[in-house]
Order: C-alpha cells, then sequence, then structure tokens
C-alpha cells in the first residue's frame, strides 16, 4: 500500500511540474497568406504583439507562416520586442532572437520555427510584448508573404499587427492593424523561480508523503 500511495504521488508530481514545463502562444492563419512584401527591398520589419498569459518565463522557440511570394527567398530574423512607451513595437529593446534564417519557404503557406540563440529576456507574466520577423540588415532580393489570423479568435488580447518600411525598423508606418500575423512563441520555465507554486508544492506534498509512509511503516511493524 505505502509503495502504491508514494509511487501515485510521484506521477501526481511529474504531471504538475510538466504543466508549467512551457507556454505556447499561438496565433495560426486562419486566414490564408495576407501581408506583404516582408524582404530587405521591400517591408523590413513585420510584427504582432502578445500576452504573456503564463508565469514569468524565457522564450525558447519562435516561429510564423511564411510564403515565398517572390525567389529568392530572403534571410529573416524572429525576434521578441518590449513594448515602446506609447504603445507598440520598441526596437532598442531586443529580447529574444533567433539569429539570421533562411527558411525554405515555397509558393505555399508554411510553418517555420526555430530555438531562440543566446540568452534571451525573461517575459513577465501578464504583460504585452511583440513577435518581430525583420529583414533590417539582411540582403536578399526575394519577398515573403506571410499569414493573416482573425483578432481574437483565438487569444483575447487585442492583438495588433504593425509594420515598417524604415530601412533601420524603428518607425512604424503601419500601426494598430488587423488582421493580426500568424506567428507563434514558446515560452519555457526562466530557472527555478519560474515555477514556484509547483516546485513548493512538489517539496511540500513530498515532505508530507514521507511522513505519512513513515507512519504506515510504524503502524504496520
Amino acid at each position: 500500500m505505502t509503495r502504491k500511495i508514494v509511487l501515485a504521488f510521484c506521477v501526481l508530481l511529474l504531471a504538475g511540474s510538466s504543466a508549467f514545463a512551457q507556454l505556447v502562444i499561438s496565433k495560426p492563419p486562419d486566414l490564408g497568406p495576407q501581408w506583404q512584401p516582408l524582404s530587405p527591398n521591400g517591408t523590413y520589419v513585420y510584427s504582432d504583439s502578445f500576452v504573456n498569459s503564463g508565469p514569468d518565463a524565457s522564450p525558447t522557440v519562435l516561429g510564423m507562416w511564411l510564403l515565398e511570394n517572390t525567389a529568392p527567398a530572403p534571410p529573416v530574423r524572429f525576434e521578441v520586442w518590449a513594448e515602446a512607451v506609447g504603445g507598440g513595437p520598441d526596437a532598442g529593446a531586443v529580447l529574444a532572437t533567433t539569429g539570421t534564417l533562411s527558411p525554405a519557404a515555397t509558393g505555399a503557406l508554411n510553418f517555420f520555427s526555430a530555438p531562440v540563440i543566446g540568452t534571451p529576456s525573461v517575459l513577465s507574466s501578464g504583460t504585452r510584448y511583440w513577435f518581430v520577423a525583420t529583414c533590417v540588415g539582411e540582403t536578399g532580393s526575394g519577398v515573403y508573404t506571410v499569414g493573416g489570423h482573425t483578432q481574437n479568435s483565438v487569444i483575447s488580447d487585442n492583438g495588433t499587427f504593425w509594420y515598417s518600411n524604415d530601412s533601420a525598423g524603428v518607425n512604424f508606418d503601419g500601426q494598430n492593424l488587423t488582421p493580426e500575423m500568424a506567428f507563434e512563441v514558446t515560452l519555457g520555465p526562466a530557472g527555478a523561480e519560474a515555477i514556484p507554486t509547483a516546485g513548493h508544492l512538489g517539496i511540500a506534498l513530498l515532505i508530507a508523503m514521507i511522513a505519512l509512509a513513515g507512519a504506515l511503516l510504524i503502524r504496520r511493524v
């Protein structure tokens, strides 16, 4: 009996911990190809907002839906930026990046993702951030079209789409546009402190179970 109780507890603890392991914020392309031309020679930056609806955590994987509108597909970076004072993406506060990517995009809308490189910043729970696809500083002649997502159809965060024709990607010509851009952000725990509820609860339950197991053994003796 004691063995079964301890085993059941371990399964429960692992399940509880895994629930905090990662959070995927996904805005799928329910509208198909929508916005273009994302390229080093067209619109340099596309961005869309999201809110960290989980605990404090760091971005681990960034992805979006791309279609090669004009070949060859140019290099692009997926990033997370902070929100600027007054709203919108802040080009001076890059919190996470995939580095330069060369997605093998085709004439169909496909999902491309890549892990974050370096040490990303911790995103605070309940705070708005910006997913960014940027070609600033990249070279190439091709053009991407990106997927469109119906605002609040999956996540009710009043997200909006912004774009920049500025070669430095600082000033945004398009602001607060809908439909949104289709993208996905995976957040992982930012160290042990990112999952305090599961961690502390697990320790407390473990202590309680050890005490219970000891009491049961004593009673059997």
